[in-house]
């Protein structure tokens, strides 16, 4: 009884430690390793200091999600792509507890993140979300377009800062106070938050997500990722009432790729698919059932927002597709791969090597709870495995637009399939139960 009460004590001191460290980790944040970053920083802090319209709430720092103190536990959760790195910026929950990735957010506040654009990647993005509203659950709805690799703006040093804000005046204030610490207007990104949806009648906490997706030199990028670039929380004291606009550009295009014209050649390459899978295992395919389609999930974080519904994280950058997802039906038919004599194939148009995306990519998800035969487009309830394969992992040499990948629980199938398709990913028990979908 005593030695179960000494190792109940030993835990809870060391538990009480870690908490003690966190505080204080928060209290004084780390030095941003980035130079120029930190200098900017320091400058803009005092010109904050100097101003009576400004005032720093807390202060957070732009963190890998995995090395986040209790948060990284969710890092694998809600649908997250197995195959991009995640930051976010953490600050003291509710100002004064452990630092947190989803935090408050008043009408005329801000959130300045000061920052450097990382090093040489094929994509990166931020992007703002609704995470949690206590009235109405998980929206983790997106407020707009992501600020990206393609339209973020910054210095000639790559220096820039990212604002988020609900308020016209705040965001001037803000910008003011930017260029007076040396940073141009050029090099400064607003994200809008929408006030006409709800968002400061509920307790709505927010979260920014930088995804980042393959650094040129790895190196470089766990440097950045280390950084410990600085953010601001911003309280205000002009009472201004000036709502901004948040919204998703038009996606069309006058030079967007045609890929409906690609339909006749994709129907011959499923024929010729099973013709060789066929082969690998002595079997005759050619009268195989119909393939499963995929078809878009269309999710908008601001239509999520207005319809009361939950996006779960959506990027507005990427589209999404899967199979049995049709149109007018809220619920979604999920696959199962019960045995080791199941395999799955799934053939896709290669968009990156026709030019109409940066990269593809296909990720396992599984539901929660695990044994659930379907899922609710409004209230979708998924989350991440490791288990994923991009557009980057395909053999350099092919010569037509379309790519097979399988998917199997038995490393035979793998074996046979060389050649046939163009890539093979065992699934492990771990990553995905038998008998669940």
């Amino acid at each position: 009884m005593w030695r179960s009460l000494q190792v109940l004590v030993a835990v809870a001191a060391a538990a009480l430690g870690v908490v003690i460290a966190n505080l204080q980790y928060y209290k004084t944040l780390p030095p941003c390793a980035d130079a120029g970053v930190a200098s900017l920083a320091r400058r803009f802090r005092a010109q904050v200091n100097s101003t009576n319209d400004l005032s720093i709430y807390s202060t957070g720092v732009l963190k890998r999600d995995r090395d986040t103190f209790f948060w990284s536990l969710f890092t694998d959760k809600f649908g997250s792509n197995p195959n991009t790195p995640y930051m976010w910026l953490a600050f003291p929950l509710l100002g004064f507890l452990l630092p947190s990735p989803m935090w408050r957010l008043g009408a005329h506040d801000a959130i300045v993140l000061l920052s450097r654009v990382p090093p040489a990647t094929t994509y990166f993005s931020f992007t703002s979300f609704a995470l949690f509203m206590p009235r109405r659950g998980l929206p983790f709805s997106s407020l707009g377009d992501s600020v990206n690799n393609l339209n973020i703006r910054a210095d000639e040093h790559g220096l820039f800062a990212h604002v988020l804000t609900a308020n016209g005046r705040t965001y001037s204030l803000v910008e003011e106070a930017l260029v007076e610490s040396g940073l141009p207007t050029a090099a400064i990104n607003l994200a809008a938050v929408p006030s006409d949806v709800g968002l400061f009648d509920d307790w709505t906490f927010f979260e920014v997500v930088l995804r980042l997706f393959r650094f040129a030199d790895q190196r470089a990028g766990d440097a950045y990722l280390a950084a410990a670039h600085p953010a601001f929380h911003l309280t205000t004291r002009h009472g201004k009432d000036e709502p901004l606009v948040a919204f998703y550009k038009n996606r069309t295009h006058g030079e967007s790729v045609r890929e409906g014209e690609l339909a006749a050649d994709f129907e011959a390459h499923g024929a010729a698919l099973l013709a060789n899978v066929g082969r690998a295992f002595h079997r005759d395919l050619s009268a195989a059932p119909p393939p499963i389609a995929f078809t878009p999930l269309r999710i908008h974080g601001l239509e999520c927002l207005e319809k009361g519904t939950e996006c779960l994280g959506d990027c507005p950058d990427a589209a999404y597709y899967g199979p049995h997802v049709l149109p007018d039906s809220d619920r979604v038919e999920m696959l199962s791969l019960g045995s080791d004599d199941t395999l799955h194939l799934v053939s896709l148009v290669d968009h990156q090597k026709l030019g109409a995306a940066t990269y593809g990519s296909v990720a396992l998800l599984v539901p929660a709870p695990a044994h659930a035969a379907a899922l609710s487009k409004t209230r979708m309830s998924i989350r991440a495995t490791s288990i994923g394969v991009t557009s980057f992992d395909l053999p350099a040499e092919r010569e037509h637009p379309f790519w097979t990948w399988a998917f199997t629980r038995n490393p035979s199938h793998c074996a046979r399939l060389a050649g046939a398709v163009d890539g093979c990913t065992l699934v492990t028990d771990a990553e995905v139960q038998r008998g669940s979908f």
